[in-house]
């Protein structure tokens, strides 16, 4: 892809401590997973099928709430006040679709399978991988998410290092989808909170 805005989902290994009452963490860092993240969700329950806590150093208190815990699920971006910031729906247990939508108007954004879009759409939203979703804007392919090795480079020595330390998820946002983001922290974290709805379903059902 050209030049965009690319943020990379670490789920935090099991052999590590996690918080009390937490299940599975997803760290997220800009670029690649160096230096801090820029937020991290702390799931109570691995399907997301309960409380996920949205923690950063520049938001605090809101939560990723489901609504719904059959089919493709739902899930509403809360405030601690209860306010609701946006919400997220899956279209269905077979069908690899995830929906965000605002309260009022606004964007109306959407993580779905590559499958319904040409070869050349999926090529150049998912940055050449096989593996993953294309994001739309008002149904125009905006970006994607894919899974990516951390490390880059040729060669039988750099493979090896991308074998080791294998592969995570990584959003990529091409505009007008990065001006979405920028347009509130809110925003962004509910973007995020998508791509991390459609990432835990996915690896549910993968049979790795």
């Amino acid at each position: 892809m050209g030049k965009g805005t690319r943020l990379r989902f670490v789920k935090t290994p099991g052999s590590l401590p996690l918080p009390d009452g937490v299940s599975r963490q997803y760290q997220v860092f800009a670029g690649s997973a160096a230096g801090e993240p820029e937020l991290s969700f702390d799931l109570d329950k691995p399907h997301m099928r309960g409380t996920t806590w949205v923690r950063s150093p520049v938001v605090n208190g809101l939560v990723l709430s489901c609504l719904e815990k059959v089919g493709g699920g739902r899930w509403a971006l809360q405030t601690v006040q209860g306010d609701t910031v946006a919400e997220i729906a899956g279209k269905g247990v077979l069908t690899q679709s995830w929906h965000l939508s605002f309260p009022g108007s606004g964007p109306v954004l959407e993580l779905a399978d590559p499958k319904s879009f040409a070869k050349q759409v999926v090529r150049t939203m998912l940055d050449g991988e096989t593996e993953g979703l294309v994001l739309t804007l008002n149904q125009d392919p905006v970006g994607g998410l894919a899974k990516q090795h951390r490390s880059s480079g040729g060669g039988f020595l750099s493979g090896m290092k991308r074998f080791v330390q294998g592969r995570d998820w990584v959003l990529d946002l091409q505009r007008p989808a990065m001006d979405v983001a920028s347009i509130s922290t809110g925003h962004r974290i509910a973007l995020l909170a998508l791509s991390l709805s459609a990432i835990v379903s996915l690896e549910f059902s993968s049979p790795d």
